[in-house]
């Protein structure tokens, strides 16, 4: 069991001053599992932070799955940031004295960035369970629209470039509010969603370790006859909108992201907190022990040497890159997978594996160098390159055969049209034997019917 130490962060909400003294203060206290960065800043200037928790912080582990957890993306529905800071220090607290927290912490990188929209936290009401202020940014933007390959707000830019880009992730967690359910990708209207069964097994596990999500009757004011089967829905039939994280997560990060919704009002009386970080705090953990299982393995050619980069390609659908050392970590729901790793200079490779409900699988893919030249085996190709090289060098050496013989027939300048004797060579006289002078030209008849023409060459 997971025993907590009491939450000093629950007590009451934390101001965007509050939270980053409370962000260095775990710092502080707990610098060997902990590192504070600064993601970029708010449109107001405000920082936002993201916390890491792992047994080495801000190194690199390729074979440690990472977390990302993300409350704040709008700043009226701060439970979610609230529950990040509880969970936060529930984990610093309890490191070397619950062993389960412990083995959490030593092998996984845990990041948290609990809010990130700052500015518009900073403009929000407590106990206005339905207030759009500060739901926007504050420049009036919801960044849950923002999400997109032209992300115009530094707050979006700020996550996207810093943490989304890095495609490191295995899992990814939003919090937000104004109802109690999960919703799994996609926002944006689809009629097909890649990696379905995945993606609902991780909004199930969420839902089904909460004491009431999972019932699918938030009970929510003025919608008390909402149903929900398992507390989990499609992002689009919950609320259809472009732009999302989530979808961004999916698409651009190669990561499967699930977004909470903790409470049906988006912004309740401090005094609420405690037993809202009860019912979500298994739920929370369930997560951190969830990304230690699906399919990991490492993949390798011939000599054993590492391939990093290689595409691994899940049922024909989810795309993910090996790490340094040829590693590779996603999650799927149990069952049976399909597997293709591609890589260049390889041959594809085709593998299927079992997913397990409590443990991860593993698997080692070894390329073969590609033999295939355009698609063809190579063999092929280099017989028919080899016939046909053979085949030009013996036409070259006819060609040149040929014009040798006509080379020596022929020299340079104008030759008689016949050097033998016929009926016709009285056709051609000397005109003058008996001249003292040298013969300087013979002198030929164009046979042809056209007009006669006289043609000379110099004798040499």
């Amino acid at each position: 069991m997971l025993r907590s130490s009491s939450n000093l962060a629950l007590y009451r909400y934390h101001s965007y001053k509050d939270l980053s003294e409370f962000l260095r203060g775990l710092v502080m206290n707990y610098p060997h599992i902990t590192n504070l960065t600064n993601l970029g800043q708010s449109a107001e200037y405000r920082q936002i932070w993201s916390l890491e928790i792992s047994n080495k912080p801000n190194v690199s582990e390729p074979e440690e799955p990472k977390i990302r957890f993300v409350a704040g993306i709008h700043g009226n529905a701060p439970v979610g940031t609230e529950l990040l800071l509880a969970l936060a220090e529930f984990l610093c607290l309890n490191y070397k004295r619950n062993p389960a927290v412990t083995q959490l912490v030593d092998r996984t990188r845990i990041v948290i960035v609990p809010s990130l929209n700052p500015d518009g936290r900073e403009r929000a009401q407590e106990k206005d369970c339905t207030s759009k202020i500060g739901q926007a940014n504050a420049r009036g933007k919801d960044l849950d629209t923002d999400f997109t390959n032209n992300a115009s707000q530094p707050e979006t830019k700020a996550i996207i470039e810093n943490l989304i880009q890095k495609q490191d992730f295995s899992l990814s967690v939003a919090l937000d509010g104004g109802s109690v359910l999960v919703t799994y990708p996609y926002d944006k209207p689809v009629q097909t969603v890649e990696n379905k069964e995945t993606l609902k097994h991780l909004a199930s596990l969420y839902a089904n370790n909460h004491p009431s999500m999972h019932l699918g009757q938030p009970s929510c004011p003025n919608k008390s006859d909402e149903n929900i089967p398992g507390g989990i829905m499609r992002g689009a039939e919950w609320h259809s909108h472009l732009g999302s994280m989530k979808d961004y997560s999916v698409t651009y990060g190669h990561c499967p992201e699930i977004t909470v919704y903790t409470s049906c009002c988006y912004f309740p009386s401090a005094a609420q907190l405690p037993s809202l970080w009860a019912e979500n705090k298994k739920s929370l953990l369930s997560m951190l022990v969830e990304v230690h299982k699906g399919v990991h393995g490492f993949v390798k050619d011939k000599t054993g040497k590492p391939v990093s980069n290689a595409v691994i390609v899940l049922n024909e659908g989810i795309k993910v890159h090996t790490k340094e050392g040829g590693y590779f970590h996603v999650l799927l729901a149990p069952g049976v997978h399909n597997i293709n790793a591609i890589a260049d200079g390889y041959q594809q490779q085709h593998s299927q594996v079992f997913v397990h409900h409590d443990a991860a699988s593993s698997v080692v893919i070894v390329f073969d160098t590609d033999n295939r030249i355009f698609g063809l085996p190579r063999e092929l190709v280099v017989t028919v390159a080899g016939a046909t090289m053979s085949a030009l060098i013996l036409t070259a050496c006819i060609i040149w055969c040929i014009c040798s013989i006509k080379s020596n027939r022929h020299k340079d300048g104008f030759h008689r049209l016949r050097q033998h004797h016929d009926e016709y060579e009285d056709e051609i006289r000397l005109m003058s034997t008996g001249s003292k002078k040298s013969l300087l030209s013979h002198e030929f008849q164009d046979e042809t019917d056209t007009e006669e023409e006289t043609l000379y060459s110099s004798k040499h």
